[in-house]
C-alpha cells in the first residue's frame, strides 16, 4: 500500500492539470446550445447609472463666443426683467456627435423668438438659418431638419443663437462649435447592448459625445415624463457641463 501511494505522490502535476482541461473541454461539449459563453460583445458593460461624461481626447480651447458668459442674466431687448440665454454645449471643447443632422440644445428662461445659424467655419454665408418661437421658457431642443445640410465628418461647424426683438433688431448673440466624428467600434459595440434610451445616453456621455448624450436624455423625459431618473441623469451631465446655477433653477422648478 506504502509503494502504490509514493508512486500516487510521484505523478506528474502537469499530467493532473491536462485531466483538468480535458474535464473542462468535455463539460462545455455538454451544456445546451443556448448557454452563453464569454464573448468580446457580452462581456461588455453598459456604462455606469450615472452619467460621466468623458471629454473627448483632443486639444481643447474655449468654444464659447459672443456677448457675456454662458450663464449671464441678460437684460434682453432693454426689458427691464433679466433673463438667462446660453447655448447648452461645452465651453472649454469642442462638442462632438455622430448625428449628421444633430439636436442643439440651449437655455432660455422666457418666452422668446430666437434666430438661430449654422456656419461652417471660415465661411461668413450661414449653411442653414432659421427662427425658433420659443414659447415654454427652459432647455429648448431644436434638431436640425433635412432642409440643413448634412454636417461633414471632422468638420468644425459654428451655430449661433440670438434673441429676435420685437422691432426685428437681434440681442444677445452667443455662438458655439460642434464636430461630427464617425462612431468608434467601441461605441457601436457598447450601443449594440444598450436597451433603452437612458442607457445609450450613458455610452454617449462616456465617448465623449456631447450632443448625442444630451439627446438621448431628453427623449427618455419625453417618453416617460413621470420618471426621474432620466432628469436626474440629464441634469447630471448639465453640471458636468459647467451649467450649475441652470440646473440649480431646472431642479427647483421640478420640486415645485
Amino acid at each position: 500500500m506504502a509503494s502504490d501511494f509514493s508512486k500516487l505522490k510521484r505523478v506528474n502535476p502537469i499530467f493532473l492539470f491536462g485531466i483538468g482541461t480535458l474535464s473542462f473541454a468535455a463539460l462545455q461539449s455538454l451544456l445546451p446550445l443556448e448557454f452563453p459563453l464569454p464573448s468580446p460583445l457580452n462581456s461588455l458593460q453598459p456604462a455606469p447609472a450615472n452619467a460621466q461624461y468623458k471629454p473627448p481626447k483632443r486639444s481643447g480651447f474655449r468654444s464659447s463666443e459672443g456677448t457675456g458668459t454662458r450663464e449671464d442674466a441678460l437684460r434682453l431687448c432693454g426689458q427691464r426683467k433679466t433673463a438667462s440665454f446660453t447655448p447648452l454645449a461645452p465651453t472649454n471643447h469642442i462638442g462632438e456627435t455622430i448625428s449628421s443632422r444633430p439636436t442643439l440644445f440651449w437655455y432660455l428662461s422666457s418666452r422668446q423668438t430666437v434666430e438661430l445659424k449654422l456656419m461652417e467655419s471660415g465661411v461668413q454665408k450661414p449653411v442653414f438659418m432659421t427662427t425658433v418661437q420659443v414659447d415654454k421658457p427652459g432647455i429648448v431642443p431644436f434638431e436640425l431638419p433635412k432642409t440643413a445640410p448634412e454636417l461633414v465628418p471632422e468638420k468644425v461647424y459654428r451655430w449661433s443663437i440670438a434673441v429676435v426683438c420685437e422691432d426685428g433688431t437681434k440681442d444677445a448673440l452667443k455662438m458655439t462649435l460642434i464636430r461630427r466624428v464617425a462612431p468608434t467600434p467601441e461605441v457601436k459595440q457598447q450601443l449594440a447592448i444598450a436597451k433603452s434610451d437612458q442607457n445609450r445616453g450613458q455610452v454617449y456621455a462616456a465617448q465623449g459625445l456631447w450632443y448625442d448624450a444630451v439627446t438621448m436624455f431628453s427623449k427618455a423625459i419625453a417618453a416617460n415624463p413621470k420618471d426621474r431618473t432620466a432628469p436626474d441623469k440629464l441634469l447630471s451631465l448639465l453640471d458636468q457641463g459647467g451649467f450649475a446655477k441652470i440646473t440649480e433653477q431646472e431642479r427647483k422648478k421640478s420640486s415645485r
